[in-house]
């Protein structure tokens, strides 16, 4: 009875919480503006990175500009003062740095160095990686997670997956009710991937990362991406363990040295 009561406060002041509604509500208006701007784009003779040719580039340029990076780029002037509220942090650079460097080896094994191809590798870093993590995972994850962290991942991750369902209904041509109910087959893909995502952001500590690993798993070569994004979770779990274990280490040794001066004084 008492756990009852105390859930149901705690869900009252969850509710009370706007960090709880206005995330959502900014991603919301995102899959609506989304929709609405590749409906346009579409009509508009939107061209398929598998179909892109050189001199389409510049036009798929301007089409994804105008799709994927008008929220990120507001919300980066709204936090312009503290960036670090979407994710932004100095940590993990030397890791930042190394997937970075298999990212251009992915460039140079994909072995295609036209004005394509090079769009190709700034598309996924750029317009995917960087835009949906820094919507999902440094906005609506991190601005809900204080009010609920299991309430955060399954919101960003709800959002994130309906958001896959929108290009595939507008290039097939289908209703908006058919996108909507896509979207329901979108949710647990989007909470599973946005999951990873968000592990890799807070285990390193920064955006950085996730943005990093996103980039590579769509611009994968073969099984690589995968294999990359098992091998750097390893690496955080360990590190962040054996940090752990140092500053336990750390505090039993202070404590003892604490209790060593008090026997000594008492003497």
């Amino acid at each position: 009875m008492i756990l009852t009561v105390i859930n149901i406060k705690t869900i009252k002041t969850m509710l009370k919480n706007w960090n709880l509604y206005i995330p959502t509500v900014v991603g919301i208006i995102f899959i609506i503006v989304l929709y609405i701007s590749s409906k346009y784009q579409w009509s508009k003779g939107y061209i398929p990175m598998s179909e892109l040719k050189n001199s389409d580039v510049l036009k798929r340029f301007v089409q994804d500009c105008f799709v994927m990076l008008p929220f990120p780029l507001i919300l980066i002037i709204i936090n312009r003062k503290n960036l670090s509220m979407l994710g932004f942090k100095r940590k993990s650079i030397p890791l930042c740095i190394i997937l970075f460097l298999i990212y251009l080896i992915f460039f140079i094994l994909h072995s295609d160095y036209t004005i394509t191809g090079i769009y190709r590798a700034v598309f996924y870093l750029i317009m995917i990686g960087f835009s949906e993590e820094l919507i999902m995972r440094g906005y609506i994850y991190l601005r809900i997670k204080p009010v609920n962290k299991i309430l955060a991942i399954i919101v960003s991750g709800a959002i994130f997956g309906a958001a896959h369902a929108i290009l595939p209904g507008v290039t097939a041509d289908k209703s908006i009710s058919f996108i909507l109910g896509d979207m329901l087959n979108y949710i647990g893909f989007g909470i599973t991937g946005g999951l990873i995502f968000i592990a890799c952001m807070e285990l390193s500590g920064t955006i950085l990362v996730a943005i990093l690993i996103h980039g590579i798993l769509d611009y994968t070569y073969g099984h690589l991406g995968a294999l990359v994004l098992c091998a750097t979770l390893g690496y955080l779990i360990y590190i962040n363990r054996y940090r752990l274990r140092e500053h336990q280490q750390l505090i039993k040794n202070r404590r003892r040295f604490a209790n060593d001066n008090n026997k000594a004084s008492s003497l």
